[in-house]
């Protein structure tokens, strides 16, 4: 197995030391620095795919260390993991805002470290639980990767066709620059390499016999795959539904839960529980149960039972109660109607099944089924049904509405009367291409704050900084990781505030976040 590679910069917090007793030595290549400058120098050379960086140190050599990285032209895409006390969610915001993907908090553990680690790394390293594995097992997955191949390799064997006769090179380099983009973003990297390679000499050779042997290549490539994928699918034709990780994030995603009754700390531990769900929650007042007006942003309450006499004064959203085992048993058998019951101490995870059935289950009196759920809206732009198709279900799996059209005209025009959270934008399509719709939407008063995503299959480091310049707030590159891509997502959605103009552009109208 090669080895992953993993950049620490640490000071006190030896995670290096926690790192290492997650997996066996041999899996891991571990290096570690203490300064910024270290930092950025052995990033250069040793190119990890994830960063963990000591985000707290007392010199803010931590923060600087990500600020100074996601500056760097070639190590924008830098998967970078904070972890660190964070004391408050100010911590937590100054180091996202910094350019952390995540947060890992105090007392950093093994485990921890590694279920955030695992969300990034690409290939097999992935253990089951997580979101890439997940998605790698995905049926939806896996019927993109076999249309992907089905399609791939019928233009493969259509251009070996035409090799002496009708070859067309510009139409082969512009279908290699598209598989080299898709193949590896839905698991091939190998085709993404072939591709390259025959985009790049058919670019300077044309008609020569090396690009016979890369598209006989590519044949047999997308062929041995398409065996394995009939494998697998058999394979996993039998496999038992259950509630999964990406299915709880999909149901809790966005979600705002109140908190009554809790004590600080164990506030704070359910808030931080349910953060990692991309869920939302809010303390309310101790002293009172809450009324109505109170609750009524909120999709459930999560209220702590402290003796059989607790009540929730209205019942107009589901109710997840917590406390101790005989107090939540007379509870049971007290109630008109079903609450969810938690025993204390809690585990994560049961926390956040109790909260899944609670909003999945009838809507409660008085609850409108148009309840705001708090979906966050995201606007997918690119020309390769592919990639358009990955992404979108990526997104939806999160819990987050997702649009996704196939040119610049569309774009725009969605971007205007839906007000995206964010966009992903391909550099290159026919007609309208990223570039004129990133400048579009900066030029229009509709449009101008909407954090925009570039999606490229190029690698030449002039044409990010033209996105940069023009106004991108990140870039991928393609083939990407599909967990990774919806890290670089949340982290814009938790750190951009919209600013929305109400009137014609010149009329004056207000302005709200």
């Amino acid at each position: 197995m090669t080895p992953r590679r993993i950049l620490i910069l640490e000071g006190v917090t030896k995670a290096s030391d926690l790192v290492r007793q997650m997996s066996p030595e041999q899996s891991l290549d571990v290096r570690t620095v203490s300064t910024a400058e270290d930092g950025i120098r052995k990033f250069q050379e040793f190119r990890p795919e994830i960063v963990l960086a000591e985000a707290d140190l007392p010199t803010g050599e931590g923060l600087a260390f990500v600020k100074r990285l996601k500056a760097e032209a070639d190590a924008q895409g830098a998967i970078i993991l904070g972890f660190g006390k964070f004391a408050g969610q100010d911590d937590r915001r100054r180091a996202l805002e910094a350019g952390c993907v995540e947060c890992v908090g105090a007392p950093a553990s093994a485990e921890s470290i590694r279920a955030a680690m695992q969300k990034y790394f690409q290939g097999s390293g992935s253990e089951s639980g997580s979101e890439a594995l997940e998605l790698a097992q995905d049926p939806d997955l896996r019927e993109l990767q076999a249309e992907f191949v089905a399609d791939t390799l019928a233009e493969v064997e259509r251009f070996i066709g035409e090799f002496e006769s009708g070859f067309d090179d510009t139409s082969v380099r512009r279908a290699a620059h598209r598989w080299a983009g898709s193949g590896g973003s839905v698991g091939y990297p190998e085709v993404t390499r072939i591709a390259r390679e025959l985009e790049t000499w058919v670019q300077g050779n044309g008609r020569e016999p090396r690009t016979r042997e890369l598209l006989d290549e590519l044949q047999r490539t997308l062929v041995a795959a398409r065996g394995e994928g009939s494998k697998n699918n058999d394979a996993s034709s039998g496999l038992r539904e259950e509630v999964t990780l990406s299915a709880l994030t999909r149901t809790l995603a966005g979600k705002r839960f109140a908190l009554v009754g809790f004590p600080q700390q164990e506030a704070v531990q359910i808030a931080q529980a349910i953060e990692r769900y991309q869920a939302f929650s809010r303390k309310l007042a101790d002293d009172t149960p809450p009324d109505a007006d109170a609750t009524r942003p909120f999709d459930a309450l999560i209220v702590k039972a402290v003796d059989s006499s607790v009540t929730a004064r209205q019942r107009n959203r589901p109710v997840v109660f917590i406390g101790p085992p005989n107090t939540l048993m007379e509870l049971k058998g007290a109630r008109e109607c079903s609450a969810e019951l938690l025993a204390a101490p809690w585990a994560e995870r049961d926390l956040a099944l109790g909260l899944y059935r609670a909003v999945q289950g009838p809507v409660h009196a008085g609850q409108s089924e148009n309840t705001n759920s708090g979906k966050r809206r995201v606007l997918v732009v690119d020309d390769d049904s592919t990639i358009r198709e990955l992404v979108k279900k990526t997104l939806q799996r999160a819990g987050l509405d997702c649009r996704a059209v196939a040119d610049g005209n569309q774009a725009l025009a969605i971007a205007q009367s839906w007000n995206p959270d964010v966009a992903l934008v391909d550099v290159e399509m026919p007609g309208k291409n990223g570039f004129d719709v990133l400048s579009s939407l900066r030029s229009d008063l509709l449009t101008f704050d909407i954090p925009v995503i570039l999606l490229t299959a190029c690698q030449r480091q002039s044409e990010v900084i033209q996105g940069l310049q023009l106004g991108a707030n990140d870039y991928i590159i393609k083939p990407f990781n599909a967990a990774a891509l919806l890290a670089r997502v949340r982290k814009l959605l938790r750190t951009h505030v919209r600013t929305i103009w109400l009137g014609t552009p010149g009329s004056g109208g207000a302005v709200y976040t």
